[in-house]
């Protein structure tokens, strides 16, 4: 606990020296600050002990700001060193933190924070990919769900653990990136696809937190989808009401095998 507050603590001070500070600092103090900052915190992270409780947490924790130095200093070196476009800036970053988490994960892969970060930084890097080379507004939103469906897959196969926790924050992913599709009709149809598959998956496997998913998804999408597709359509109106009865049906179902299979305690 001393060590979680020890870090806030350092995160917030440096935050607030650096807001009050960083304008008036150059681009080498800028680059010398923010590479300090990021190896000192891996350096924390190395040195505390890799059990499976706190000293694991609080390594995962460390080398998680370590990240977020290790872009803020990559945005300093792209923008104001090597002179890049905002978009070559941000795939720098992006692509740099993918890196730097994969090689965290390879060392540490038990917490979620670098497996969360991993994806996160793909996710992006991918969607400023697609975004340099083509002028659709929506086409980057489908980088984002290809690294999350990618993600789910690789859970569902054991490729990333803990499997059901990869599963379902690939799925929460892919819908992400399927919403960001949605100005177009081709959008909006895969973003419908996507949450009917991850409610299908979620009631196969019996797994109420992937259900979830598909759920809130499905009350943020239906409605507008059907608004669209089916203005003044009562048909459309009574589907929104079969689906949102589909789902409470899983979820008693699922919740109900866990009973069963839960022992008296």
């Amino acid at each position: 606990m001393v060590g979680y507050l020890g870090g806030v603590l350092c995160l917030v001070g440096a935050i607030l020296v650096g807001a009050r500070f960083w304008g008036d600092l150059g681009t080498p103090w800028r680059t010398a600050v923010l590479g300090l900052s990021a190896a000192a915190l891996l350096t924390a992270g190395a040195v505390v002990p890799a059990d499976d409780g706190l000293g694991s947490r609080l390594r995962s924790v460390f080398w998680l700001v370590s990240l977020g130095c290790l872009a803020g200093l990559l945005v300093v070196v792209g923008d104001q060193v090597l002179d890049l476009g905002h978009s070559s800036v941000a795939l720098l970053a992006a692509g740099g933190c993918a890196l730097g988490a994969a090689v965290l994960w390879s060392l540490h892969p038990t917490p979620p924070p670098q497996q969360v970060a991993m994806m996160v930084a793909l996710a992006v890097t991918l969607a400023t990919a697609v975004d340099r080379v083509s002028q659709q507004p929506d086409l980057p939103g489908l980088g984002v769900w290809v690294v999350g469906v990618a993600w789910a897959l690789s859970g569902w196969a054991g490729l990333l653990s803990p499997q059901r926790m990869t599963a379902v924050l690939g799925s929460a992913m892919a819908v992400f990136g399927a919403m960001l599709t949605a100005g177009s009709d081709a959008g909006m149809l895969l973003l419908t696809a996507t949450i009917v598959v991850v409610v299908a998956v979620a009631i196969l496997v019996h797994d109420l937190a992937l259900l979830a998913v598909g759920a809130v998804s499905a009350v943020l999408d239906l409605p507008a989808t059907m608004n669209r597709w089916f203005p003044d359509s009562v048909a459309a109106a009574l589907l929104l009401v079969i689906a949102g009865l589909a789902m409470v049906s899983g979820a008693v179902v699922i919740a109900r095998r866990g009973r069963r299979t839960t022992p008296d305690g």
